[in-house]
């Protein structure tokens, strides 16, 4: 991620801990100007640091994203209880209209069942919204939760840097800065 003012990338000096242009021997009999050695604590450090900002910052904006399509969802969901409840209510008073001495028997039996099917559909309907509705209220609390966590997290540096694995600081601080 490190690069030289030369062009060539850094590489690690562990003799004295520091990051240094790979070709700073050839740069300077070149003529070329490099950009000096960087302690290794330093330049971590800092390339963390600012990875963690990043993370952070994406973090807020895909739970407001998120949450932003939940209540909207939720929304939709909504107009759809209602125009089952509507549908619901129509029917079981259509049904409840239905004459028995109009009809012959197996008429009124079949025009019953279907309305009884309507029903149960219907009600099946507003269950499985209602179901969907509550979930995503607990999605929209859960990224809440994750949230006010990673606010935490983020304000103890050091916290953060000790519950981490080397292998995911690698991770996050290659996604979020590529040149440094």
């Amino acid at each position: 991620l490190i690069r030289c003012s030369c062009g060539a990338s850094y590489s690690v000096n562990l003799m004295d801990a520091t990051y240094s242009c790979r070709v700073k021997h050839n740069a300077v009999e070149k003529g070329l100007s490099h950009s000096p050695d960087i302690n290794i604590n330093m330049i971590e450090s800092l390339a963390w640091y600012v990875a963690l900002q990043e993370l952070h910052e994406d973090m807020i904006n895909k739970r407001n994203n998120a949450k932003e399509n939940y209540e909207k969802e939720i929304q939709v969901y909504n107009q759809k209880i209602a125009h089952s409840r509507e549908v619901l209510e129509s029917t079981m008073q259509r049904r409840s209209d239905l004459d028995e001495n109009y009809f012959t028997k197996e008429k009124y039996e079949e025009l019953a069942q279907k309305q009884n099917d309507i029903i149960k559909v219907e009600q099946g309907n507003i269950r499985k919204y209602e179901a969907a509705i509550l979930n995503m209220e607990k999605q929209i609390q859960a990224d809440i939760t994750f949230d006010d966590m990673i606010d935490s997290l983020n304000q103890s540096y050091e916290t953060l840097k000790n519950g981490t694995d080397i292998e995911t600081m690698r991770k996050i601080t290659h996604r979020y800065i590529t040149d440094i």
